[in-house]
């Protein structure tokens, strides 16, 4: 038997990944957008937080942007030109990671 994922053996199995991959990014866009809510309402450089400002401006900045990926997912929004909503985000998961 091989290691990981296994092949898709059956419709069953491909409607199951694509219904849990669509469900997953609804959820977690949901979940973005009551966290900018309260981001945008909090500032985390006072007590309790105390973040420095420059970690309060990259969480800011990455879920501003990941909001307004969620806008567009919902169709409240377009953006014009093409932008990578990876840029402020890639900062909270990572350097070196697409």
């Amino acid at each position: 038997m091989a290691v990981g994922l296994a092949a898709f053996q059956t419709a069953n199995d491909i409607n199951s990944m694509a219904g849990g991959m669509a469900r997953d990014l609804h959820s977690v866009l949901g979940r973005i957008a009551a966290f900018q809510s309260f981001l945008v309402a909090t500032d985390l450089k006072a007590a309790p937080y105390s973040m420095s400002p420059d970690d309060e401006t990259s969480i800011k900045s990455a879920f501003t942007d990941l909001a307004q990926l969620g806008q567009v997912y919902e169709g409240a929004a377009t953006r014009t030109p093409a932008y990578d909503y990876r840029t402020f985000a890639k900062r909270l998961y990572g350097f070196g990671t697409a």
